[in-house]
């Protein structure tokens, strides 16, 4: 059996793979593979992050030694708030919920449980920060983490007490 390089067939598959991804793009949307996980506001956008913005990332959000995020997504809005979308790489707990305890950077001053053992938790920083963070599993397996960073306190409150959770933009 021989092996023919069809070089027609390899640039079509490019030329789908281009078409879907511009597709996500357009959708105003933020995928993680196929998975979407956050509807883009208006007035919002997807930043691709750089290596400031990662270390930043990992130093403010990896809330437990042992389990990290470095797969992540920023949606860049406002100058009081800032989206993180992350995926927790294993080991990841059996029981998310530790992924809402205090730590050094963060008090929890709320938290809630969601549909399919998800969790909403509403913590405070040191530097008078507060992060509204959401921690589930969705259909792809993925842990997703989701961070929204903002200094004004009635906006995290506004995405903590959101009948839908981070007023419905998020789509897991």
């Amino acid at each position: 059996m021989t092996f023919r390089f069809n070089g027609w067939a390899v640039l079509l598959t490019l030329a789908l793979l281009a078409g879907c991804q511009q597709a996500h793009k357009q959708s105003g949307t933020v995928y993680f593979g196929p998975t979407a996980v956050y509807r883009l506001p208006k007035g919002t956008h997807e930043a691709m992050p750089d290596t400031a913005s990662t270390a930043f990332y990992e130093r403010r959000f990896n809330f437990h030694p042992r389990f990290n995020q470095p797969l992540h997504r920023i949606v860049a809005g406002s100058p009081t708030e800032t989206v993180y979308l992350g995926i927790a790489m294993p080991p990841v707990p059996a029981n998310l919920q530790v992924l809402v305890e205090p730590d050094a950077v963060w008090q929890v001053v709320g938290r809630k449980a969601l549909p399919s053992a998800a969790q909403l938790a509403l913590l405070r920083g040191r530097n008078s920060e507060f992060n509204v963070r959401y921690v589930g599993k969705a259909k792809s397996g993925n842990v997703h983490v989701v961070n929204l960073l903002t200094r004004d306190s009635v906006v995290a409150r506004s995405y903590y007490d959101a009948p839908k959770p981070y007023k419905g933009n998020l789509l897991l």
